[in-house]
């Protein structure tokens, strides 16, 4: 296990009071003569402080942008099935969260470079501005495409405010505090993922669907204002016209297309398609194709949107490791968890929402924590882990429940999982800043967050298809012993199947058909069915989550330096 002490860190130079780490082995790829990054500053970097209220300043305006971006993912989420019924849309409304997720996940690694180039305050405040315009858009949408194509445009700006909010803080916060205002940033989105669900179902119920977007418009302005008033960030040098020059036109169009690509496959795979078929096997293949094509052309490129020199830092492979690993985790648990809640223990939407609380609730404590102990001590590898160690347990803990577990039984892995993860999430972005040259804090951040994300895609596409598949086939065999035993018609049978695949159209099927003992047999018959498959959804994740320990084992520890990336200004 890597070493906490500097001293016993034979990788590592000594600490030096306030000194800007130089890491070596990273070239900063900087090779246009006009090239002059957001990040740089006449000071060195062992002379800049900023004040503490410059900074909770700061912090106070990037977290009404991740609100805006992170309460409107949750918030939607609980509306899908009045969306669905409303815009007669029951075969495709998943794309409405999906659409979302994937062009926040694909743009994600180009945003740390553009922001180099135009200007972080600019790039941020440019879009909020789209964020807004496109939940305008959803709000007036008629038709389940318009919503789709609306979405997937907003997903843009909500993924690039996210990605820029951790960069930002980067730079203007010392290494040595970043962990304190991560973990804040942390316990936003998870509160947002407490408030969100309540907030859509509060609306859906008691005004209308469109209000879920229309609510981002008060909120959007607020964030601008914000930005304006809090963000004192330097302005990076050039005219309009030689910033667009810098731009790596190829690299961004390689980046977003493979990364898009391989991201729809991933979605598409064992539940639209099957793993096998031409549909995902031909995306899976273009889009590697692509990426060969991206690396290749990132290598030779001036001002590359993915600096590939930084992949030789063996900490920055590392922590990235973890956190895609730690996204497949995360994101396993916050989707298929409440369909244990909802399918298995008959909760109504709110009562899963209750029941999903102790996640969140231990997740923002343990990120904040996490925080200032790096704060107070420097020391941070042993949190990822520790925080992949319980994970592991949690994750393993999952595999036990049936419609029968306890209520402790269904707490105590959310417990450990809400720790592990906040422990997770805040260190690993604080590592992936702190082995990167300040020059590359942008990419850096960003690539990160977009491993991450992949992660969450990667593990919803694994849970779904471990579950659906298990679920189709136990279901199915579950619903013949019952009708073999109760002696039930075909058309009984058929009755009961279609009121299962009614649940998002709005239809109301007769059950009256089927006597009430052997209705009470098939609904447990599909209960039993849905513990089958998400047991073995939750084992399929234990690997990864254990890789993501052994990961963490060779971080090496790197001495936090004292002093901000970038010294903000009065403007």
């Amino acid at each position: 296990m890597a070493s906490q002490h500097t001293q016993d860190n034979s990788d590592a130079p000594a600490p030096l009071p306030d000194t800007a780490i130089k890491m070596d082995s990273v070239d900063s790829g900087d090779k246009h003569p006009e090239a002059k990054d957001v990040s740089s500053s006449d000071q060195s970097p062992d002379e800049i402080q900023n004040s503490s209220r410059a900074i909770s300043l700061a912090v106070l305006a990037l977290a009404v942008g991740m609100a805006v971006a992170a309460l409107d993912g949750t918030c939607v989420a609980t509306m899908l099935p009045t969306i669905a019924r409303d815009l007669n849309g029951a075969d495709s409304y998943q794309w409405v969260g999906t659409g979302y997720l994937l062009t926040s996940t694909a743009l994600a690694p180009v945003w740390g470079k553009l922001s180099d180039i135009f200007g972080r305050k600019q790039l941020l405040m440019l879009l909020v501005l789209e964020f807004i315009l496109f939940s305008v858009l959803c709000a007036l949408s008629n038709s389940m495409i318009m919503l789709i194509m609306c979405r997937i445009l907003q997903g843009v700006g909500g993924g690039g405010i996210q990605a820029l909010t951790i960069v930002v803080i980067g730079e203007i916060v010392s290494p040595l505090e970043r962990g304190k205002y991560m973990g804040i940033m942390a316990g936003i989105a998870g509160l947002c993922a407490i408030v969100g669900p309540f907030i859509g179902g509060v609306i859906t119920d008691n005004l209308s669907w469109r209000w879920g977007f229309w609510i981002n418009i008060p909120v959007g302005v607020l964030a601008l204002i914000a930005y304006h008033l809090f963000l004192k960030l330097p302005r990076p040098t050039g005219s309009l016209r030689s910033k667009f020059r810098r731009v790596d036109y190829p690299g961004v169009f390689l980046c977003t297309s493979s990364m898009s690509l391989l991201l729809l496959a991933f979605t598409w795979g064992g539940v639209t398609y099957p793993w096998a078929s031409g549909q995902v096997l031909g995306t899976i293949a273009v889009g590697i194709v692509m990426l060969g094509v991206f690396v290749y052309w990132e290598g030779k490129a001036v001002e590359p949107v993915v600096p590939l020199s930084l992949f030789k830092n063996r900490n920055y492979v590392f922590t990235n490791i973890i956190l895609l690993f730690i996204g497949w985790a995360m994101f396993g648990i916050a989707y298929f968890l409440p369909v244990y809640f909802q399918n298995v223990l008959d909760l109504t939407p709110t009562g899963s929402g209750v029941m999903n609380i102790p996640v969140t609730a231990f997740l923002f404590p343990s990120a904040v924590i996490a925080g200032i102990v790096t704060l107070k001590t420097g020391l941070y590898v042993f949190f990822p882990q520790l925080g992949m160690a319980l994970v592991s347990v949690g994750m393993g803990l999952f595999t036990l429940l049936d419609e029968n577990s306890p209520k402790w039984m269904q707490v105590v892995p959310q417990i450990l999982c809400g720790v592990g993860v906040g422990m997770c999430m805040t260190t690993c972005q604080l590592m992936a800043q702190t082995n990167a040259p300040d020059e590359m804090i942008g990419p850096a951040t960003t690539v990160s967050s977009f491993v991450r994300s992949l992660g969450a895609v990667m593990g919803i596409a694994v849970f779904a298809t471990v579950m659906q598949n298990l679920l189709t086939e136990h279901a199915a065999s579950g619903i013949a012993s019952v009708a073999m035993e109760y002696r039930l018609s075909q058309e009984q049978v058929q009755t009961f199947g279609a009121s299962i695949s009614s649940q998002y159209s709005g239809t109301k099927v007769d059950l009256s058909s089927i006597p009430a003992v052997a209705l009470v047999a098939l609904q447990l018959a599909i209960k039993q069915a849905y513990v089958v498959g998400l047991r073995y959804a939750f084992i399929s994740c234990i690997p990864f989550c254990i890789l993501g320990f052994l990961a963490a084992l060779f971080v090496k520890h790197v001495p936090l330096r004292t002093t901000a990336s970038v010294q903000m200004n009065s403007e």
